[in-house]
């Protein structure tokens, strides 16, 4: 990788030697010294690669791109830049949400967008088989009225999700399992749908209350969830035998969970994800043994998160990869390469993406400091490895800082997480500061490249990303009680961050800015009702400000009762713990930014806290952007959200 910060001089960059993997560095180089503020777009923008997955030979790419707001699908050969495109979605209607090889001519792709289901509007799921050469994708799930994203109804019952694949078939490349419920709406039966002509045949009809199914490396359906009521029952049958049996029974949110992976090559023993001290872990447990697991996976501080990857090779089970993560793997020959793989990266996180049916050709990402995300190919064959794409082509090293984990005491003892990110070239004292609270479904300061973290830093701001109790690592109990204990506990450990950059001397006193998104746009307003003295203004995006009416909102759903668990249900302590009730108390200017079509948080929470501020006569700004989602999935809409922050922070927080 060169030091140019330059696309086209990146990319020339052809191929590395495999003997690289012996103790070369390859990592980018870092400015030493401050860089004029880059343009907003190059933070904002969408990533240039979004995803990508390597065919079973070894020979094409499918890579989903972004490109002027659009995401594209394509397919190419690694060794050069030609490209045959697949698919299209405009990113407000609808988008890629993911891809996967088939077979060496066929992609699976699975879309979402939203729509109206009676009164609510929701997220649907389809799912599409797209000739790898070109030609028309077409929804396995076949309506006359559908279009190529699978939408349409016509008073005819169409799923919600239709992408659930139960498993690939590789022995019959040209069919797979799907999870349909076709027959009773939420509890799916199972279906053999063919690749080519989208035919489907019934293989195990519907259950009342089942919603997922798992087979085993033999491609027998094997296991069954079944969810009713806040209860989670999980069933499963001998290889021998045609009924189901429950072996597990727990309420969704509590330290009994079990939560089933798949099988490795033993039809008998099958990999779980259940707590192991605070944390969830990886098991093994025989069926007919429900109640011993041997521990096989554990991390000291966090939860093993994703789905099980098995061996091209052996078929064998050797790691889980969460969602665009890092691929955690207790393999010997896996953590062998892996190991080889982070020195020659020295200073980068290193993440396998997949690997060949021979494995002897792979896809690896890497990101750091200076390198925003890179993706190579790999040739154990040719020993060759080479950059193929980069995730930010226009951000140049010097404008990636990369952030620090770090961590501090908080008023009751514990000690809560977080990373640090300052700006280049200027030290660490007395600076304008950032906190900028995570929420409890993320564990995202663990992640080595934050767009919103770099762009803050590149515009002189220090930042503090809070992984607050209640956030995901700690532990179901924390995680219970931090949210049962929403004005006290998250708000407690945000303030405590923050005064603890004024004592480490990193933050200027009185110069400190809370931003936060969705829960942490909740944390960003209370923090700033809470200390007022402390903080200058707070921002808070797609935040939640009602919490009367997010427990309302998820009676419309299936796992309100979930909810309910998490949040509580005293409408009288919900009232006050909302942010709609605090707006006296908040003496800072405040920044909303809601999407009107927001699915998770609904643009009502946005709205309600508009007409608190209006009510209280609170400085405040409020857009409402048209269309927006809750995952800034349009380029459009994560750029304006992108300005506002800027002019926000350029009028109320300075930096000098």
């Amino acid at each position: 990788m060169g030091c140019t910060g330059k696309s086209g001089d990146r990319m020339g960059a052809r191929m590395l030697s495999y003997s690289s993997l012996l103790g070369l560095c390859l990592c980018g180089c870092i400015a030493a010294a401050a860089s004029a503020p880059l343009p907003v777009e190059n933070y904002a923008a969408l990533p240039y690669v979004q995803s990508m997955a390597l065919s079973p030979d070894g020979a094409r790419l499918a890579i989903v791109h972004n490109l002027d707001g659009m995401s594209v699908l394509v397919v190419r050969r690694p060794e050069d830049e030609q490209f045959v495109p697949l698919l299209t979605g405009d990113n407000e209607r609808g988008n890629i949400g993911w891809i996967r090889w088939a077979n060496t001519e066929r992609l699976l792709v699975g879309t979402r967008y939203t729509a109206l289901r009676g009164t609510t509007f929701g997220l649907e799921t389809r799912l599409l088989s797209a000739p790898a050469g070109g030609g028309d994708p077409r929804s396995l799930l076949r309506d006359k009225e559908e279009d190529r994203w699978g939408r349409g109804d016509k008073g005819t019952y169409i799923p919600q999700f239709q992408d659930q694949i139960i498993d690939m078939l590789p022995d019959d490349r040209n069919q797979v399992l799907v999870a349909w419920d076709l027959e009773e709406v939420h509890s799916p039966g199972v279906y053999r749908a063919n690749l080519s002509n989208s035919r489907r045949r019934l293989v195990h009809r519907h259950v009342a209350g089942y919603s997922e199914w798992f087979t085993d490396r033999q491609h027998r359906l094997r296991v069954g969830v079944e969810r009713q009521q806040g209860q989670v029952i999980i069933h499963a049958r001998a290889v021998d035998s045609d009924q189901f049996r429950p072996l597990w029974r727990y309420p969704a949110v509590s330290r009994e969970v079990v939560e089933p992976l798949g099988f490795g090559v033993n039809p008998n023993v099958m990999y779980v994800r259940a707590y192991h001290e605070e944390h969830l872990a990886v098991f093994k447990v025989a069926l007919d043994q429900p109640d011993r697991r041997e521990l096989v996976l554990a991390l000291p501080d966090r939860n093993v998160e994703g789905r099980l990857v098995h061996s091209q090779l052996t078929g064998e089970a050797v790691g889980v990869l969460p969602p665009g993560g890092r691929m955690v793997t207790w393999d010997p020959q896996y953590l062998a390469f892996t190991a080889a793989l982070e020195r020659a990266f020295s200073g980068q996180r290193v993440s396998l993406v997949g690997f060949s049916r021979d494995e002897q050709r792979y896809l690896l990402f890497t990101s750091g400091p200076g390198n925003p995300g890179t993706y190579y190919f790999g040739d154990r064959k040719a020993r060759t490895v080479s950059p193929v794409a980069y995730r930010y082509p226009s951000l140049p090293e010097a404008g990636v800082l990369g952030s620090q984990p770090m961590s501090y005491a908080a008023r009751d003892g514990s000690t809560v997480r977080g990373a640090l990110t300052l700006p280049a070239g200027v030290e660490a004292k007395g600076l304008p500061a950032i906190v900028f609270p995570q929420g409890p479904s993320t564990a995202s300061t663990t992640e080595v490249f934050d767009y919103w973290s770099e762009f803050f830093a590149n515009r002189g701001y220090a930042v503090l990303k809070v992984n607050f109790h209640g956030s995901a690592g700690y532990g179901v109990d924390t995680l219970r009680g931090s949210i049962h204990d929403w004005d006290r506990t998250m708000q407690d450990d945000v303030v405590d961050g923050a005064r603890w950059l004024v004592e480490q001397g990193v933050a200027e006193p009185g110069r400190l800015c809370l931003v936060g998104a969705s829960y942490g746009g909740y944390a960003a307003l209370m923090g700033a009702a809470q200390a007022p003295d402390l903080f200058r203004c707070a921002v808070s995006f797609a935040g939640v400000t009602d919490l009367v009416d997010l427990v309302d909102y998820a009676n419309r759903f299936d796992d309100d009762e979930v909810v309910r668990a998490l949040v509580g249900n005293d409408t009288a302590q919900l009232r006050n713990d909302s942010p709609v009730g605090q707006a006296e108390k908040l003496q800072v200017p405040v920044l909303l930014v809601h999407g009107s079509d927001d699915r998770v948080v609904r643009v009502h929470h946005g709205r309600a806290m508009r007409r608190a501020l209006e009510a209280a006569q609170k400085p405040h700004r409020y857009v409402e952007q048209p269309g927006g989602d809750h995952l800034l999935s349009s380029q459009a809409q994560r750029l304006e959200l992108f300005r506002e922050m800027e002019a926000f922070l350029a009028e109320h927080l300075p930096v000098r």
